[in-house]
């Protein structure tokens, strides 16, 4: 399940309600859906009632981004993920599950208890929150609800509830897309 909303950004000022957010995107995955990308033998494919993600080169990773109408600001995004094979640990422009240049955020966690923050800048890697360990994330196979809420430069890492990180983070842009690694 993957869902994304936008804030009101018009409720900014100190001491307003904040008004609900925007749902730009809420789908549970369990059938192909427009402008995602299914071919089992290539890195994506709906099945089982899911959606998989898979590298095929060795090194590689899989990025992909949510078929939105255009970038948003400040969001909330939510997804509950799970393992189901590979292994253990985790993972060292147009997101298409093939490119390996951009410029975007990965806040990750891994299948042994870890969390962490990255930045990729086009061809490289900068550490944000290296990999640390965290209770609030199940391990092994069990499913994990990520969530990640950006406000401004404020960035905030939720997982099974927990907020992991509370940052902020100058590199974050203003606008962009929402997507999957």
């Amino acid at each position: 399940t993957l869902a994304a909303a936008a804030l009101d950004p018009s409720d900014s000022a100190p001491n307003t309600a904040r008004a609900a957010p925007r749902v730009l995107f809420a789908e549970r995955f369990v059938a192909p859906l427009p402008g995602w990308p299914n071919n089992p033998d290539g890195i994506a494919w709906f099945q089982s009632g899911g959606y998989r993600l898979a590298s095929r080169n060795a090194g590689s990773f899989v990025a992909l981004a949510a078929p939105l109408p255009a970038p948003e600001g400040d969001v909330i995004i939510s997804a509950r993920f799970r393992k189901t094979a590979g292994p253990p640990g985790g993972g060292s422009s147009t997101l298409d599950g093939q490119n390996q240049y951009g410029r975007f955020l990965v806040l990750e966690i891994n299948d042994q208890g870890d969390i962490g923050i990255w930045q990729r800048e086009q061809s490289r890697w900068l550490e944000v929150v290296p990999w640390t360990r965290s209770d609030a994330v199940r391990t092994g196979t069990q499913p994990n609800e990520l969530a990640v809420k950006t406000e401004g430069p404020a960035l905030q890492f939720i997982v099974n509830g927990s907020q992991v990180a509370d940052l902020r983070y100058r590199g974050l842009p203003n606008d962009g897309g929402v997507g999957i690694f």
